[in-house]
């Protein structure tokens, strides 16, 4: 005999393993599908449960490129220079001469 209701998997139900991981990935850069395929399921269920995890993750890893960017930044040598021109530029509003402001 069928049953009524609903058909196919149960609802999904994060667990701290998977929500460190999801948090994890995302912080390297890998792909939502990507994470979404690791853990068993869909993107939209990725995004629906693990919405935090994916941000806090890429926010952490922007957080520890730009500290290590102005770390290089602020030391010596010819990627001290390059690391202070891009962050003048990107953060101070920096630009060359004679080229238009945007």
């Amino acid at each position: 005999m069928l049953q009524k209701g609903r058909v196919g998997r149960p609802p999904h139900q994060p667990a701290d393993r998977d929500r460190r991981q999801a948090e994890a990935m995302a912080s390297h850069g890998v792909p939502e599908a990507d994470i979404a395929r690791c853990l068993g399921i869909g993107r939209s269920t990725l995004r629906a449960h693990y919405a935090d995890e994916l941000a806090t993750g890429r926010i952490r890893a922007n957080a520890a490129v730009a500290s290590a960017l102005f770390a290089t930044a602020l030391g010596e040598g010819s990627g001290a220079v390059v690391a202070s021109i891009f962050w003048l530029k990107c953060r101070a509003g920096w630009r060359e001469p004679g080229w238009p402001s945007h």
